[in-house]
């Protein structure tokens, strides 16, 4: 060593550690929507779906994007597209009449892939191509 030069210290426990950044003030609220009760968004359209015969109308999987529309499947048995701008109906169709549309739906390119299974003895089970118009 040179001179009055000393490395620096260094404890037992090994270096120090960085100082902690400063604590934000008391007053701040964290980030985030839940940091005030301020409106974060709005409902920009709502798209009804026509009830089966026993007046239920859930909806299967989680909707699909296809081009500008959203795809949804819902009883009984129909295949919707709307239009993800306005909410109008684009297009719908039932791909077997009294069959249930069962699990999610997949879209390659521009086809539109679903499957569906008997609802008792009407209908049938199968997997369906559509092509939208």
């Amino acid at each position: 060593m040179c001179g009055n030069h000393r490395p620096p210290a260094v404890s037992p426990a090994g270096p120090a550690a960085a100082p902690a950044p400063p604590a934000p003030p008391a007053s701040a609220a964290p980030p985030g929507p839940a940091a005030s009760n301020e409106v974060v968004g709005r409902v920009v359209w709502k798209f009804p779906i026509e009830p089966d015969a026993r007046g239920n109308t859930p909806i299967y999987g989680e909707p699909l994007a296809l081009g500008d529309a959203v795809v949804l499947a819902a009883m009984p048995g129909v295949v919707y597209a709307v239009d993800q701008r306005t909410g109008t109906l684009r297009w719908k169709v039932r791909p077997s009449e009294g069959s249930e549309l069962n699990g999610d739906m997949v879209a390659i390119g521009n086809r539109l892939f679903v499957t569906t299974r008997k609802d008792g003895d009407a209908g049938e089970s199968g997997v369906f191509a559509i092509d939208p118009p």
